[in-house]
């Protein structure tokens, strides 16, 4: 029975397995475009989700509930998943914005009304 049903292509996953893959593609995606997989909380559902698995690393280290499996960590790892951000790396992620706005413009004067940078 098992058979059939996968030779007619039943997916055995639980929705959340499934909703996980599509994260999983999406920051391989994400890391494709920009060359790095930091994505920033307040950049959406990906960098929430990104931050998400961040914590059930640490829930699972307390050997608290998490749903962050050994593969799942060693998918993540295989992208050079960074588990902790310190404060030096995202200030460097600024610092290289700031020279692609210099580049770009001929100054360093950002405006507010530029986005996150204008706020830094």
């Amino acid at each position: 029975r098992r058979a059939a049903l996968e030779l007619i292509g039943f997916d055995w996953r639980t929705r959340n397995e499934k909703k996980w893959d599509m994260k999983l593609l999406e920051l391989i995606e994400f890391k494709e475009t920009y060359g790095h997989i930091n994505v920033q909380q307040k950049d959406g559902a990906l960098g929430q989700w990104v931050n998400t698995q961040r914590k059930n690393l640490a829930y699972r280290q307390k050997d608290m509930p998490s749903c962050l499996t050994q593969e799942r960590i060693d998918q993540l790892n295989k992208l050079d998943f960074q588990w902790v951000l310190d404060v030096h790396t995202r200030w460097n992620k600024w610092f290289l914005e700031l020279i692609a706005f210099e580049k770009q413009h001929g100054h360093l004067n950002v405006p507010r009304s530029h986005g996150a940078l204008g706020t830094w």
